[in-house]
């Protein structure tokens, strides 16, 4: 029997967030999101985990970049860009609020110290019983243990949980646990799909 829904928040409560935060970066340091993507090869794991936070990297990319810009003015762009370009999905949030009178509902998401504090203000970690962000807890996803850790967490046994994500490759690891899983596509869909895992919406 189903017991909880675990959502993931980019590309699903969220528009990506990977491909705005690319190119937030390459707006605000005037340089191609190809650049970009190069300067994160070595460094992205550490951020979206928690080892460096969104200044110390900023600081990084402004001496890699000879950006003349104020680590002030770097941090209040990329917030403001960052705020603007990421839509939130209000009608699944009101589906999230109906499955929350049933289900305990989770966030489970690959994010960042400056991304996490701005969707606090948002009012978005409200509708879920418990939030699981990859920089606090120092694991990511794919990492088979960050599911782990929530169903540990939780004490969820995994055939009784479902994940929701956009990404296969996500979606795999709680598959092998025994995790139903459901590939985000859009909110009709994802509503068909639950139907079909006897979710009752309400």
């Amino acid at each position: 029997m189903i017991k909880a829904i675990i959502f993931d928040l980019g590309g699903v409560i969220l528009t990506h967030t990977h491909e705005v935060t690319m190119s937030t970066l390459a707006e605000i340091f005037g340089v191609t999101e190809d650049k970009i993507q190069q300067a994160f090869l070595d460094i992205e794991d550490d951020w979206v985990t928690g080892k460096i936070t969104a200044e110390k990297l900023a600081k990084k990319f402004k001496r890699k970049f000879k950006s003349k810009k104020s680590i002030e003015k770097i941090m209040q762009y990329w917030i403001a860009i960052y705020e603007k370009e990421t839509e939130v999905n209000k009608d699944l949030l009101q589906l999230i609020d109906k499955l929350k009178g049933k289900y305990e509902v989770y966030l489970l998401t690959n994010t960042t110290d400056i991304h996490h504090n701005l969707n606090a203000k948002r009012n978005i970690f409200n509708h879920f019983n418990k939030i699981f962000a990859s920089f606090l807890i120092g694991k990511r996803k794919p990492d088979r243990d960050f599911y782990l850790n929530v169903l540990k967490e939780t004490n969820l046994q995994p055939k009784d949980t479902i994940f929701i994500d956009d990404r296969e490759e996500n979606l795999k690891p709680a598959k092998k646990l025994g995790m139903n899983v459901i590939l985000f596509q859009n909110n009709k869909n994802l509503t068909t799909e639950l139907k079909k895992l006897k979710v009752q919406i309400i």
